[in-house]
């Protein structure tokens, strides 16, 4: 999590990630869509998408994550998946943005939490700015902390990855 007073990465990995993140199937591509893969874990608690980085990584994130929180069981609440789909729209909009070339998004189902993480080829930490009214920006960060309470932003050798955690919650 980035800690908002010293703009400075704290706190544990979420849970989930690491299961995300260490995945062993081969990726799959999926048809009509060229440079996208996928990898789903046998319990169909994580996937993992590599998007290209460009405009269409922004809807096609968001399909994508729709189709893995649609078939999870036990069923997502739509509230919920509502909150992933504009959280993973922030997050990919902001690689578009601000990171050259392409990107990955994970998500991991665990009994309580939907986790959120994208990562991209830039080791700039993003940091909170006052919102701009004009539309240049500056919400992003403020409604990801609204939507999550925590958003956990970690450097490595390729990049960086940035995380949400969302509390699931019940479809029914």
């Amino acid at each position: 999590m980035i800690d908002e007073a010293t703009d400075t990465e704290t706190g544990p990995t979420p849970r989930g990630y690491a299961r995300a993140r260490t995945m062993s199937h081969p990726a799959r591509q999926r048809r009509g869509q060229v440079g996208l893969s996928s990898i789903v874990d046998d319990d169909k608690r994580c996937m993992t998408r590599e998007l290209p980085g460009g405009s269409g990584s922004i809807p096609a994130a968001r399909e994508y994550a729709r189709d893995f929180l649609e078939r999870a069981e036990p069923a997502v609440a739509e509230t919920t998946v509502q909150d992933a789909l504009l959280a993973i729209s922030e997050l990919v909009t902001n690689v578009v943005r601000h990171a050259p070339g392409p990107c990955t998004l994970r998500l991991a189902l665990d009994e309580g939490y939907v986790h959120i993480a994208v990562s991209d080829t830039s080791s700039v930490v993003p940091r909170a700015k006052p919102p701009q009214p004009e539309g240049l920006g500056g919400f992003g960060l403020h409604m990801l902390r609204k939507l999550a309470g925590e958003v956990e932003t970690r450097v490595h050798a390729s990049g960086k990855t940035v995380s949400v955690s969302l509390a699931r919650g019940r479809a029914g």
